[in-house]
């Protein structure tokens, strides 16, 4: 399914399964702390410039 809709993703026990072009599959997950023995969500943090995604890099082999 992920990969024959480009926009689809699956609801699993361990977080949100997506799939990018390049078929890379992504887990997107809720974080959560305890306080007095309930869970309080986290917010997802706002990432900084530098820290902002990049596009992934190709990888070649090592040429002996």
């Amino acid at each position: 399914l992920l990969k024959q809709v480009e926009s689809a993703s699956i609801s699993g026990q361990t977080g949100v399964l997506t799939m990018t072009s390049q078929g890379s599959i992504h887990r997107e997950q809720l974080w959560a702390q305890f306080r007095n023995g309930v869970p309080e969500l986290i917010p997802d943090p706002v990432p900084e410039e530098s820290e902002a995604e990049t596009p992934e890099q190709e990888t070649a082999p090592l040429s002996e």
